[in-house]
């Protein structure tokens, strides 16, 4: 399936496209990248594909010499997920492989009623040096949204979270941020990074990795302590403690407001690299790509997991028809972690899955399970061939009072 692309309304527009393992740059003159990026999110709409994440390069202060290298003044950057990249690959509104190609769109009126045929663009050392690095900046610059946010929920916690998660490494997380944000805000307005800011912070890499993955870590294991086969009353006292004690939604945003932390500093280890070390810079660039794809990767597995494991424990089991304050308990905090886990999607640009509303069972599917349990437990007494007085025994056990006399019943009835 092709797409029809609408670009200039000049024959003979050009386009160039760098695709990376996790993104997509559109440049070229203004109007013709404002084309191709409305036709792509137009495509996106239409596919009900929310995989395009775009950020215009003029936001980004140190893109004017990526983007000179290619001999352009706009682009504009999406970040994409490794399954949307191949979706728009495959529909050929993009070419297949990493690199960088430019396109030649003509047509009457401005009107491109087929794809480009992207060709393929070599580039000397230095260009594609300068085009590396402002990929690497713009992505680990787009990787989190609304950091503010996060960080305004977590201020004035961190040390009861602290405590929560065990995690020490997390202790000065909102101190670090703040330095990382004004050495990385500075750099851009400057263009340089003064040796006494990186020496200052050179050394906090490895920390804000395990803090990352402390946080994770304490997520997945008091999730996991709650068992979704445990009963009502024990599941609504469970997630009531998610929230209000273990404050899931304030260790989420602490985990965005860590990882937006080390992406500020590997945006400044970059430039150090750049400018003190340029024959390694390729290799640095390279590991920030890595880590994107990791963390997004890691983030994407855990909300899903908790997307999974939600709609299982909240959802009230057919014979659970009766715990009325159980199912309002259930009922009043299943949205709370639903908002939580919806941030933390919102400020990770996460492409998760969509919820499905929990089971409320009715009194038809509480009967159904009865009788699917007395059948069960009839048949399991048959194949046993245990006497009459052993078979109700055995069908007695762990069933509630209707479905014993239900039992009862279905077996006298054999028996005559």
């Amino acid at each position: 399936m092709a797409a029809d692309v609408a670009e200039s309304d000049e024959a003979g527009a050009e386009v160039s496209i760098v695709v990376q393992e996790d993104g997509l740059l559109v440049a070229g003159e203004p109007a013709v990248v404002d084309r191709y990026v409305e036709q792509l999110r137009e495509l996106s709409r239409s596919l009900g594909n929310p995989g395009l994440m775009p950020q215009a390069l003029a936001e980004v202060a140190s893109a004017a010499t990526g983007l000179a290298a290619l001999r352009v003044t706009s682009g504009t950057y999406f970040r994409m997920s490794p399954e949307s990249l191949e979706l728009y690959r495959s529909l050929k509104v993009m070419p297949g492989s990493p690199g960088c190609f430019k396109g030649i769109f003509q047509g009457a009126g401005g009107l491109i009623v087929k794809q480009a045929d992207f060709q393929e663009v070599s580039l000397v050392a230095e260009q594609a040096l300068s085009l590396q690095t402002m990929m690497a900046t713009v992505a680990l610059r787009a990787a989190i949204q609304q950091v503010q946010n996060a960080v305004e929920r977590v201020e004035g916690k961190v040390d009861d979270l602290v405590a929560l998660t065990k995690a020490e490494t997390i202790a000065d997380v909102l101190g670090y941020h703040r330095v990382l944000a004004d050495y990385v805000n500075s750099m851009d307005r400057t263009g340089a990074l003064p040796s006494v800011d990186w020496d200052t912070v050179a050394g906090l890499g490895p920390e804000l990795v395990k803090g990352i993955e402390k946080l994770r870590l304490y997520v997945r294991l008091r999730v996991d302590k709650l068992v979704p086969t445990q009963g009502a009353k024990k599941r609504a006292s469970g997630l009531h403690e998610l929230v209000d004690e273990s404050r899931l939604g304030e260790v989420l945003q602490l985990l965005v407001v860590a990882e937006d932390s080390h992406y500020l500093w590997q945006r400044l280890r970059i430039e150090r690299s750049r400018t003190s070390d340029p024959d390694h810079v390729g290799e640095i660039i390279e590991s920030a790509h890595r880590l994107l794809r990791e963390d997004l990767k890691a983030d994407r597995d855990l909300i899903l997991g908790l997307q999974e494991w939600l709609v299982e424990y909240g959802s009230l089991k057919p014979l659970e028809i009766h715990r009325v304050l159980s199912r309002n308990k259930l009922e009043a905090d299943v949205p709370r972690v639903r908002q939580d886990l919806d941030e933390f999607v919102e400020a990770r640009q996460l492409q998760a899955a969509s919820w499905l509303d929990l089971e409320r069972p009715t009194l038809q599917d509480a009967q159904a399970e009865v009788r699917r349990r007395a059948i069960q437990v009839r048949d399991g007494v048959r194949e046993l061939e245990l006497p009459r007085k052993a078979r109700e025994g055995v069908r007695e056990l762990e069933l509630p009072q209707k479905a014993r006399a239900a039992v009862r019943r279905r077996s006298k009835k054999d028996e005559d």
